[in-house]
């Protein structure tokens, strides 16, 4: 280590649970407060890069997988209820969805050895993502998968790839005109200020730090969205 700040995967993991609380307190309590939601804009990217180290050195690919996957199914009941109303809502899933999808496309080009149908794996499982609807649909997993081949060998993530995640925001961020035919296939302006999430990136470690919190996010994901939805209720 240096002198110079470096961050690891525990806290990260810590900086995106924070941010994603702040996020998720602004949409369910403080809708017309903005700052919330931007401070928010934070999460999902780090989110995209804990996942992406943890696709690299899992020795459990289906049981990584599928613990996503049954915690997304978990946190559906809670995520339709609190944002909108239902307790089946069809037009959105929950990030778990998405997060379960870049992982999987993830595996599928550590197997595929033939980068053009690696390729093409990774804009069906997008596609499949944008079908679902997802949280962030082609976005969520094409930026998965950018932070996963990114990486250099200690894990950090090279300044390109820095520079590709900006790209690939800024192209999600377009306006909806742009975009108009395919429903809003990438445009969500209030995504622009998840450019900021480039410096949390870039001071990845590559360390993965204290063990303890494994399951942290998993649980902490549907029990915080219920609490604020009995909030939202009562107060």
């Amino acid at each position: 280590m240096t002198g110079r700040l470096r961050l690891n995967s525990w806290q990260l993991k810590l900086l995106a649970v924070i941010t994603m609380l702040v996020d998720h307190t602004g949409a369910l309590l403080f809708p017309q407060a903005a700052a919330f939601r931007i401070v928010g804009r934070l999460s999902f990217p780090i989110f995209c890069l804990l996942l992406a180290e943890g696709a690299a050195h899992t020795s459990g690919k289906a049981r990584y997988f599928l613990r996503l996957l049954l915690f997304a199914v978990l946190s559906e009941i809670p995520y339709d209820l609190a944002f909108f109303g239902s307790l089946f809502y069809p037009g959105s899933q929950n990030v778990l969805f998405e997060l379960a999808l870049g992982l999987l496309a993830i595996f599928l080009i550590q197997k595929i050895p033939f980068r053009a149908l690696g390729l093409l794996t990774v804009f069906g499982i997008a596609a499949l993502a944008w079908l679902l609807h997802t949280d962030y649909k082609v976005y969520g997993v094409l930026l998965m998968v950018l932070l996963y081949l990114g990486r250099t060998p200690s894990g950090k993530l090279r300044t390109g790839t820095i520079a590709a995640f900006l790209g690939l925001n800024l192209l999600y961020c377009l306006p909806q005109a742009v975009f108009g035919a395919m429903n809003g296939l990438f445009a969500y302006p209030l995504q622009n200020y998840a450019m900021f999430a480039a410096f949390p990136l870039a001071l990845y470690s590559g360390e993965r730090g204290p063990r303890r919190g494994k399951y942290l996010f998993y649980w902490f994901y549907p029990v915080h969205i219920l609490l604020l939805h009995v909030c939202a209720l009562v107060f």
